[in-house]
């Protein structure tokens, strides 16, 4: 019986001795038919490592289902380090360029198939497998990811992302600077302003007033010496038009109200 089902699935060019060996080991005839299938140039000796790692043909399968072309070693690594079928799947299906090693490292960091698909499209130019081990161990979500994309911080990398987080800015500040501002902040001048107290709400103010070009550091300065835009607005009705950032700032310090 083990012989007929090893010629019904492309064993008829076996030797004894090697018939021998898979049957010791084994080694259902299937897994030679999968192992072919999934254009690998196997031996006896391949798939008898193949079932002592525990490998079985709907693994080598699913793997190759998934667009993986990987040889026996590859194979072994990944199912050794449980990298299942969908992480290399949502790999290809997103565009990420992930080696078999890059796949494991992926895994070990609890990079889930779900993460790749929903963080990937977030970046531009395309972030790595190296990018989303950091993201992940991190604890950047594909969610806090997706909100600073959307608001203009696509190109965005991933330590700079990862700095944003850490320094709790918020989206809606990124939102606003980007809707409203003629030159692009970095993500240093956003931390800047996050850290000192210049909210959302503060910065379109200023851009519904008519300072719309105010640099992070003229920003920072009006929020530290009191000057809000209504103040600034109180000055434009007196007639003074828009003064300059060290202008205000004078005017304030000097009780000009």
């Amino acid at each position: 019986e083990y012989l007929r089902a090893l010629r019904r699935n492309g064993g008829s060019d076996l030797r004894p001795t090697e018939v021998i060996e898979l049957k010791d080991h084994g080694v259902p005839a299937s897994l030679l038919l999968e192992a072919r299938d999934a254009g690998l140039a196997v031996r006896p000796g391949d798939l008898v490592n193949l079932h002592d790692h525990g490998i079985s043909p709907r693994f080598v399968r699913q793997v190759r289902e998934a667009g993986l072309r990987a040889s026996p070693d590859e194979l072994i690594a990944l199912h050794d380090h449980g990298v299942e079928s969908s992480l290399i799947r949502a790999a290809r299906e997103s565009g990420l360029k992930a080696s078999v090693d890059s796949l494991v490292s992926l895994h070990d960091h609890g990079v889930s198939a779900q993460f790749v698909t929903d963080m990937v499209p977030c970046f531009h130019p395309p972030v790595d497998a190296a990018g989303l081990i950091e993201l992940r161990d991190h604890g950047v979500s594909p969610v806090f990811a997706r909100r600073l994309a959307d608001s203009g911080f696509a190109g965005a990398k991933p330590d700079e992302m990862i700095r944003l987080m850490e320094h709790g800015v918020s989206a809606d500040l990124i939102a606003q600077a980007h809707a409203s501002h003629r030159g692009p902040f970095s993500g240093d001048d956003v931390i800047q302003l996050q850290e000192n107290g210049v909210s959302a709400g503060f910065l379109r103010a200023f851009d519904d007033a008519g300072y719309a070009a105010l640099s992070a550091r003229e920003l920072v300065e009006l929020q530290n010496n009191g000057v809000t835009a209504d103040y600034a607005r109180r000055l434009q009705r007196e007639g003074y038009g828009n003064l300059s950032v060290a202008q205000l700032i004078k005017f304030k310090q000097h009780g000009m109200e």
